[in-house]
């Protein structure tokens, strides 16, 4: 839900646009691990590999998370802030 969700309501809070990257697939990627891990603890074999599988799915939300703001947060900071003290963006 989030990483279907996230792409669609943060820029709808922020007014600011976020781009597609292709570094997005990373936290896909650790979500598909960190879900098979938990299966396959479920199905037997073991708690410690079920619970590694969720601590991977945390990341893959923190990741996620770190991912959508981190530039468009960052770009929009840096533009309020020169804006404040008269300055221009590198850019």
């Amino acid at each position: 839900m989030i990483f279907g969700h996230a792409p669609v309501i943060f820029p709808a809070v922020l007014g600011v646009a976020i781009p597609f990257r292709r570094l997005f697939y990373v936290h896909l990627a650790l979500l598909h691990v960190g879900v098979a891990l938990r299966v396959t603890g479920d199905l037997g074999a073991g708690t410690a590999i079920a619970r590694d599988g969720a601590l991977l799915n945390a990341i893959a939300i923190g990741c996620s998370s770190f991912l959508l703001l981190d530039r468009r947060l960052l770009d929009a900071s840096e533009s309020q802030i020169l804006s404040f003290i008269g300055g221009s963006p590198s850019r």
